[in-house]
C-alpha cells in the first residue's frame, strides 16, 4: 500500500489541523449570530440573509471554477519548478478574470435595481437587501480580479499561515459584527457589512503573501498563451458542474422556498441545514491540504500511487463527517427548540433528513480529490450533473407539486443524494482508481461506519433514559 512519505505526513497533519481550528472558530461565530438574530428579529427580516446568501452562491459559481483550475495548474507548475508555465498561467488568465469581474459587477447592479423581480422581500427590507447584495458583489469582484495573486500560500502548501490570516480576518469580522449588533442596532444588514470588510482585508493580505513567495506569478504580456487559456478553461468548465451542484445544495432550496412558500419555511430550512453546511465546511477545510499533496504525489509517482489513498481517505471522510451526527440526529428536536425556540421546530426534521444521507455521500469522498489531482474530472462532473438534475426535479415536485415546504426541499435533496451516490458515484469512483468492491467494503465502509453505528445506539439508549430538557 502506498503511503505518504513520513516527511510529508507531519506537515499535512499540521496544515489540516490549522484549517479545522480556524473553521471551528468561524462556525462558532455563525452559530451564535444565527440564534441571536432569530430570537430578536422577524422571520421576514431574517429570511433576507439566506436568500441573499443564495444569490451570492450563484454569483460565486464562475469565480470559484476559475480559482480551482488556476490553483491546480499553479501547484503543478510550482512542483515542476516551471517558472515559464507559472507566468503563462497568471498572464493568460488575468484578462479573462478582469472580464468576469466586470460582468459580475454589472450583473449585480442590475439584480439590485430589480431585486423585487428576483426574490420575494418585504417592502420595508428592500433597501437592506439591495445594500447587502451590492456590498457582497463588490468584494466578490475584487476577489475575482485578483485571483492569481491570492493563491500563493495554497500553491506552496503553507496552510498554517493561510489559516492564521483567515483567523485574523475572521476575528476582525466577528469583532465588527458584535460591535454593530450590540452597540448600534440588531439588523441582519450588519452581517454583510462585517463580512465585506473582513473579506477585503483578507484579499489585501493574500496578495502581499503571493507577491513575496511566488516571484514567477507575475503578469507578463509576452507570456500570454491562448493554449494555456484553452487548457485552463477546459478544466474549469468541467469543474463548473461541481459549482452547479454546490448551487443546488446551498442556493436552490432557499430561492425555491422564497418564491413558493413563506418566511418561516425559508428560515427553518436555513437553520436545519446549518449543521450540514458547517460539517461540509469543516471537512473541506480539513481536506484542503490534500489537493496539492495528492497533485504532488501524482506529479512524482504517477496515477497508480493514488489507489490506496482512495480507500483510506474514504474511511477518514466517514469518521470525520459522521462524528457529530449521532447526537445531532437523535437529539434534533430538543436541540433546535433550545437553539431557536418552538417557532422553527420544523428545522429539526430538515436537519435529520439532510444528515441521514452522509453515509452515502462521504464514503466516496476521495472521488473528487483523486480526479482533481490527476486532472481527469470529466467522469466526476458528469455524475454531479445527474445529481443536480435529480435533486432539482425532486425538490421542485415536493415543494411546488406537493406543497411540502422546507421538509419537501430536504426530502428532495437528501433523497437525490442517497440514490445518485449509491447507484452512480460509488461505482464511478472505484472505476477511476481501478478499485475493488470487496476492498472498498473491507477498508472503507465497514471500519468507516462501525463507530457511527455504535454511537447511534448509545445515543438512542441515552435519549430513552435521560430526556433532553436543557443545554446542560
Amino acid at each position: 500500500m502506498t503511503a505518504i512519505p513520513r516527511n510529508s505526513a507531519s506537515p499535512y497533519v499540521v496544515n489540516a489541523t490549522s484549517s479545522v481550528v480556524t473553521t471551528l472558530i468561524r462556525m462558532s461565530a455563525l452559530v451564535w449570530v444565527n440564534q441571536y438574530l432569530l430570537r430578536r428579529i422577524s422571520p421576514e427580516e431574517y429570511a433576507i440573509f439566506p436568500v441573499i446568501t443564495a444569490l451570492m452562491v450563484i454569483a460565486e459559481l464562475f469565480p470559484t471554477v476559475f480559482l480551482r483550475g488556476l490553483a491546480r495548474f499553479m501547484v503543478e507548475a510550482d512542483v515542476r519548478r516551471d517558472d515559464a508555465q507559472m507566468a503563462a498561467i497568471v498572464s493568460s488568465m488575468l484578462l479573462v478574470l478582469f472580464a468576469v469581474a466586470a460582468l459580475l459587477f454589472c450583473g449585480g447592479i442590475i439584480v439590485a435595481i430589480h431585486i423585487d423581480s428576483v426574490i420575494t422581500v418585504a417592502p420595508e427590507y428592500r433597501t437592506d437587501a439591495q445594500a447587502m447584495l451590492l456590498m457582497l458583489i463588490a468584494v466578490l469582484c475584487l476577489r475575482v480580479a485578483t485571483t492569481p495573486f491570492r493563491v500563493g500560500l495554497h500553491v506552496r502548501m503553507r496552510f498554517v499561515e493561510q489559516n492564521l490570516v483567515l483567523l485574523a480576518t475572521e476575528l476582525v469580522r466577528v469583532g465588527l459584527l458584535l460591535t454593530l449588533l450590540l452597540a448600534v442596532s440588531t439588523q441582519v444588514l450588519w452581517v454583510a457589512v462585517a463580512s465585506s470588510i473582513a473579506n477585503a482585508l483578507n484579499v489585501a493580505i493574500m496578495i502581499v503573501y503571493t507577491i513575496s513567495i511566488l516571484p514567477a506569478a507575475r503578469f507578463r504580456h509576452s507570456a500570454i498563451s491562448t493554449e494555456t487559456v484553452k487548457t485552463l478553461l477546459s478544466f474549469s468548465l468541467w469543474t463548473l458542474f461541481q459549482g452547479l451542484n454546490n448551487l443546488i445544495i446551498k442556493a436552490f432550496p432557499a430561492l425555491l422556498l422564497n418564491r413558493t412558500s413563506n418566511a418561516i419555511d425559508v428560515a427553518a430550512f436555513h437553520v436545519g441545514s446549518l449543521a450540514d453546511m458547517q460539517i461540509r465546511r469543516l471537512v473541506i477545510s480539513a481536506a484542503a491540504p490534500a489537493k496539492p499533496a495528492l497533485t504532488t504525489v501524482y506529479a512524482r509517482e504517477g496515477e497508480d500511487a493514488l489507489q490506496a489513498f482512495y480507500y483510506r481517505g474514504g474511511r477518514y471522510y466517514l469518521w470525520v463527517t459522521l462524528f457529530l451526527l449521532p447526537p445531532l440526529i437523535m437529539f434534533a428536536y430538543p436541540l433546535i427548540t433550545l437553539y431557536v425556540g418552538e417557532r422553527y421546530v420544523m428545522a429539526a426534521t430538515v436537519m435529520i433528513i439532510l444528515l441521514s444521507a452522509y453515509p452515502f455521500t462521504w464514503a466516496s469522498g476521495m472521488f473528487y480529490e483523486v480526479a482533481y489531482s490527476v486532472g481527469r474530472i470529466k467522469t466526476f462532473n458528469i455524475c454531479l450533473m445527474i445529481l443536480s438534475a435529480v435533486a432539482v426535479a425532486a425538490m421542485s415536485y415536493l415543494v411546488i407539486g406537493r406543497e411540502m415546504g422546507a421538509i419537501g426541499a430536504a426530502l428532495g435533496l437528501g433523497g437525490a443524494q442517497v440514490a445518485v451516490y449509491f447507484l452512480i458515484m460509488w461505482p464511478a469512483g472505484l472505476r477511476l482508481v481501478d478499485g475493488s468492491w470487496s476492498v472498498f467494503l473491507r477498508q472503507t465502509l465497514l471500519p468507516g461506519l462501525a463507530p457511527f453505528g455504535a454511537a447511534m445506539l448509545g445515543c438512542l439508549l441515552y435519549a430513552q433514559a435521560y430526556p433532553i430538557t436543557s443545554w446542560l
